[in-house]
Formats: C-alpha cells, sequence, structure tokens
C-alpha cells in the first residue's frame, strides 16, 4: 500500500489519462460497461442473495459461485482453445520459432526471454487460457533451439 501511494503521489500527472478513461467509458455508457462485466458482477449477487435470502448458509453459497465461475472459465477457456487451434493452423507458431531460432542461438537467453514473457502474460491473464494459447508458439521454439521440454514445463 505504501508503494502505491508513493507512484500515485509520483505521478500525479496521470490524471490526464484517468480523465480521458472515464470519458471513453462515460461515452460508452453505464448499460454497455455494465453489460461488459455482468457475469463477473453475478457472482456476489449469487453469494449474497442466497445467503440473505434464506436459500443457503454462507458455505453453500461459496459452493455455488465456485460452480458458477467454473461454468463461466468453461466458456474462457474454450475460446482460448479455440484461438490455439487457429494459431497452430495459421502455422504462426514454426513461422515465430523461425524467426526467434534465427535471431537466439543461446538456449540460456531463449529461457530467460521466455519466463520474462510468461512474467507479463501471467499479469495480464488466467493462467489456463495462458497455458492453452502459448504451449502450441513455445514448444516449437524450444524444439527448434534443441531445449528439453521439460525445461520448459519448469520455467
Amino acid at each position: 500500500m505504501a508503494y502505491s501511494v508513493y507512484y500515485c503521489k509520483k505521478h500525479s500527472g496521470d490524471k490526464k489519462k484517468l480523465q480521458e478513461n472515464i470519458g471513453e467509458l462515460r461515452q460508452k455508457g453505464f448499460l454497455h460497461v455494465f453489460m461488459d462485466s455482468f457475469w463477473a458482477l453475478l457472482s456476489p449477487v449469487i453469494i449474497l442473495g442466497s445467503i440473505y435470502g434464506g436459500i443457503c448458509t454462507p458455505t453453500k453459497a461459496a459452493v455455488l459461485t465456485v460452480v458458477y465461475a467454473l461454468i463461466a472459465c468453461l466458456f474462457i477457456l474454450g475460446a482460448a482453445q479455440a484461438f490455439s487451434r487457429v494459431l497452430t493452423l495459421t502455422q504462426a507458431p514454426q513461422k515465430l520459432a523461425e524467426a526467434m531460432g534465427s535471431a537466439i542461438t543461446s538456449k540460456i537467453a531463449l529461457i530467460v526471454l521466455i519466463n520474462v514473457f510468461l512474467l507479463f502474460v501471467g499479469m495480464v491473464m488466467d493462467t489456463s487460457p495462458a497455458i492453452l494459447l502459448l504451449t502450441p508458439i513455445l514448444v516449437p521454439i524450444v524444439k527448434a533451439i534443441g531445449i528439453d521440454l521439460v525445461i520448459l514445463a519448469l520455467s
């Protein structure tokens, strides 16, 4: 929290950027923004509605929410799997592997680069869709340079 306060005080010039983002959201309108976040907002409604409605206990409400989240995540995983298939069919991973194989010849440099890339991906994406999307891309790259897939799994 202390770092967040420091960062916000130091970068107070981001108020213009914040106003631009607020302006974009206002242009979309409340209904559009609400519908974009509807599925995420339904989770607290399930928890609190079932508890205060007398339908179930807090523990059972948590189980209901987990089941709901599982169903919602299955749609996300399905979309990630479909995108992964598209990448494979267009042979984008092979083209990327050829480009990276010619640019990077050191195995250690490649593993470090992949780890930094996975760090940034992990900041913005859930684990399961990231695995489904990045496995068909990273496996040919690692195989092309001669790194064992166990090393990739450990990194």
